[in-house]
C-alpha cells in the first residue's frame, strides 16, 4: 500500500507495525517548529498520520482469524450472541416474564463497534437490527428502524391500556412490516380494546401477538367471547394471552399453529372449545391457571378435532377440570400431552385417564403428596405431575392401584420407579409388565411396622411363575442401606438364581448404596457374592457420585417447534424423589 510517499510492504508482525508507525509519525510532525507551529498546521500535518493508522488498523483486522471466517458464518455467530434465532425465541412467562430476545438484541450494538469489518457485516445483516424494545431512547429507535431495513420487525411496547394508541403511532412508521408484536400491559386490560387496537395497526402483516398483563386476579363468573377487529388475524400463527381481562377471541384463526392462555378467569370449558374450534390447524397448544372445580356442560354436539395438534399442555389445572377438557378433545395418535402443577380437590377428581396406547417408557415417582407419571413411545406420550390435597395423610396408594386401567402396561419396556415405605400398590401393578427389559427402582428406606422397600423389590421378583420373563436390566439405588437390607442381601441372589435357572439371566445388574464404605461385592453378599457374580453376565456396585437412577426428561418431550415463539417457563427435567 502507498502511506506517506514510502511504497511499504505489510508485515503482520505486531513488532513491524509498531516500528513503521512511529517513524512514519516522527517523520510525518519533524518539520513544524515549536514556535512557529500554529493549530492549524498541526492539525494538518496530523492528519496524515491519522488517516494511515485508520487504514492499517483497518488492514490488520482483515488477518485476524475471527475475520477470515465467512461472512455467513460470522452473521450466524452474531445471532446467536444477539438471541436472534428465529426457531427459539427466547420469551418466557410467569409472574416475573423475562424477554431475553429483546434484552440480548442491544448486544449487536456493541458489536457494530468493535472493527470496521464487523461494523460491515452487521450492517449487511438486517436481520440482526430487527428486534426493537420501546424502552430504546428515541434516538435509538429510529437507529434500529433505519438498520433493520425493509426486514419485517419483532416489536417490543411497554404501554398501559390508555397510551397504547399514542405509543403505536409514535414507534410503528407506517411502511414497516411487523412480523411480531408483544405487547406488555400494565395492569390487566379491562376489555378487549388493547387487542383490536394493536393490530388495527400492525395488520395484516402480523405473525405474532402476545399480550401479556403484569397484574393479575382471579375472577369467578364466566369468560365472554369477543370478536375482535374483523379478519385482521387470517396470517396470525401465535397468539398468546396472559392476564388479559375478561374476554376470549370468537374469530377464526385458519392459520394459527401455537396458541397460549394464561388465563386466571373461570374459563368454562365449553367457552375454550369454541376457541379452539376456530382454530384447527393448532400445533401446540398451552392453557394455564384454571384453579376452579369440574363445571357442568354443555359442552356442544361432538369432541372438537385437532388432527395437527403435536402438543397439548395444561398446568396449574384442577385434576377434574383437566380431564374435563381431554374428554372433548379430538388428539391424533402422535401428540405429547402434559399436565403439570396438576392439583386433586375431592376424592370425585380420582377417575381414569383413558388407555394410552403404545408408551414403550414409563416413569413413577410418589413421594408424599406429590407424583409424576410419565409414559412415552418416540412419537406420543403423557405427563401428569400433581399435587394430593385431599387430607393430611392423603397419598397416591389408592390412584396408583388401578394404573393398569388408564395405561397399557404391556407395551412398556422400560420402566423407571421409586418404591418408598408407605406404598402398598407395587406387588399388584409390577405383575402386569410382560414386556418389561429394563427396570430402575430408586428404593427408600425402611419404616418400622412396614414392608421394607427392597423385601416389597425382591419378594415380586421371585414370584412363580416368572414375572417379566424378558427382564435382563436390572439398576437399584438403594437411598439407605442399613441391617434390615444386610439381611435381604441374600434374597437378591437368590433373584438372580432363580431367574439363571429358568433362562432369563440378568444381562446387567448395578447396585448403588448411600455408604461409600460398602465398595466390594463381598462387603454386601459376603460369601454369596460369588454366586450372584456367576448367574449374571454383568455386576457392579457403583460408587458413591452421581445418583443412578434420578428422574431425568426423556429427549421425546423436546419437540421440534414448541418454542418457537414463547419459551416454556417450568423446569425441564424432573429429578424426584427428595425424601
Amino acid at each position: 500500500m502507498w502511506a506517506l510517499g514510502y511504497t511499504v510492504v505489510y508485515d503482520t508482525c505486531s513488532s513491524s507495525l509498531g516500528i513503521y508507525l512511529s517513524r512514519n509519525m516522527y517523520l510525518s510532525c519533524w518539520p513544524i517548529s515549536e514556535e512557529k507551529a500554529s493549530s492549524a498546521d498541526i492539525n494538518s500535518t496530523a492528519a496524515a498520520p491519522r488517516q494511515n493508522l485508520t487504514r492499517l488498523l483497518r488492514l490488520a483486522n482483515t488477518i485476524v482469524p475471527i475475520n477470515r471466517v465467512p461472512h455467513e458464518v460470522l452473521v450466524m455467530v452474531f445471532k446467536h450472541v444477539t438471541a436472534s434465532d428465529e426457531n427459539n425465541f427466547a420469551y418466557r412467562f410467569g409472574r416475573l416474564h423475562v424477554i431475553e430476545a429483546y434484552d440480548q438484541a442491544f448486544a449487536v450494538v456493541a458489536i457494530s463497534q468493535v472493527c470496521h469489518h464487523w461494523r460491515e457485516t452487521t450492517l449487511e445483516a438486517p436481520t440482526l437490527w430487527t428486534r426493537i424494545d420501546s424502552r430504546y431512547s428515541p434516538k435509538l429507535l429510529e437507529f434500529f428502524m433505519a438498520r433493520s431495513q425493509k426486514a419485517p420487525i419483532s416489536l417490543r411496547l411497554d404501554a398501559t391500556e390508555a397510551n397504547l394508541a399514542a405509543l403505536l403511532n409514535t414507534t410503528v412508521p407506517v411502511d414497516r412490516s411487523v412480523r411480531r408484536l408483544d405487547l406488555v400491559i400494565d395492569r390487566t386490560p379491562r376489555k378487549d380494546k388493547v387487542a383490536s387496537l394493536a393490530t388495527r395497526w400492525v395488520a395484516p402483516t402480523l405473525e405474532c401477538l402476545t399480550i401479556n398483563s403484569c397484574d393479575y386476579a382471579y375472577l369467578s363468573a364466566a369468560v365472554p367471547l369477543v370478536m375482535l377487529d374483523g379478519q385482521r388475524y387470517s396470517m396470525l400463527k401465535a397468539l398468546a394471552l396472559r392476564c388479559v381481562g375478561h374476554w376470549l377471541p370468537s374469530n377464526t384463526f385458519p392459520s394459527l399453529t401455537h396458541l397460549h392462555l394464561t388465563l386466571f378467569t373461570n374459563t368454562q370449558t365449553s367457552a375454550l372449545l369454541a376457541v379452539l374450534t376456530n382454530a384447527p390447524h393448532l400445533e401446540f397448544l398451552v392453557v394455564g391457571e384454571q384453579h376452579y372445580p369440574r363445571e357442568i356442560g354443555p359442552y356442544g354436539s361432538g369432541p372438537v378435532v385437532l388432527s395437527r395438534l403435536r402438543y397439548l399442555t395444561l398446568y396449574a389445572y384442577t385434576y377434574g377440570r383437566a380431564m374435563n377438557l381431554l374428554q372433548h378433545l379430538s388428539l391424533p395418535e402422535h401428540c405429547f400431552v402434559r399436565l403439570s402443577g396438576v392439583s386433586f380437590i375431592s376424592e370425585d377428581d380420582q377417575v381414569d385417564l383413558g388407555p394410552l396406547r403404545h408408551a414403550t417408557k414409563l416413569d413413577i415417582a410418589s413421594i408424599g403428596e406429590d407424583v409424576l407419571v410419565v409414559a412415552d413411545s418416540p412419537t406420543c406420550g403423557f405427563w401428569i405431575q400433581a399435587e394430593c390435597t385431599l387430607a393430611k395423610d392423603s397419598n397416591w396408594n389408592t390412584w396408583l392401584h388401578g394404573l393398569p386401567t388408564m395405561i397399557t402396561l404391556s407395551t412398556v419396556t422400560s420402566l423407571h420407579i421409586n418404591i418408598h415405605r408407605t406404598h402398598t400398590f407395587w406387588p399388584s401393578v409390577l405383575r402386569h409388565f410382560s414386556a418389561l427389559v429394563e427396570l430402575k427402582a430408586i428404593v427408600g428406606e425402611q419404616d418400622l411396622g412396614r414392608m421394607c422397600p427392597l423385601d416389597t423389590l425382591c419378594t415380586v421378583l421371585l414370584e412363580e411363575p416368572l414375572l417379566s420373563p424378558l427382564l435382563c436390566d436390572l439398576c437399584m439405588q438403594v437411598v439407605a442401606w442399613d441391617d434390615s437390607c444386610d439381611k435381604l442381601s441374600s434374597k437378591l441372589v437368590d433373584m438372580a438364581m432363580y431367574r439363571a435357572r429358568m433362562g432369563r439371566r440378568l444381562n446387567r445388574f448395578l447396585i448403588q448404596t448411600n455408604r461409600p464404605e460398602l465398595s466390594q461385592p463381598h462387603d454386601i453378599f459376603g460369601e454369596r457374592s460369588t454366586e450372584l457374580i456367576a448367574n449374571v453376565d454383568y455386576f457392579e456396585l457403583v460408587d458413591s457420585g452421581p445418583e443412578l437412577c434420578s428422574f431425568r426428561m426423556r429427549d421425546v418431550w423436546h419437540v421440534d417447534g414448541a418454542e418457537r415463539y414463547w419459551q416454556l417457563n417450568w423446569a425441564q427435567e424432573y429429578i424426584l424423589p427428595a425424601e
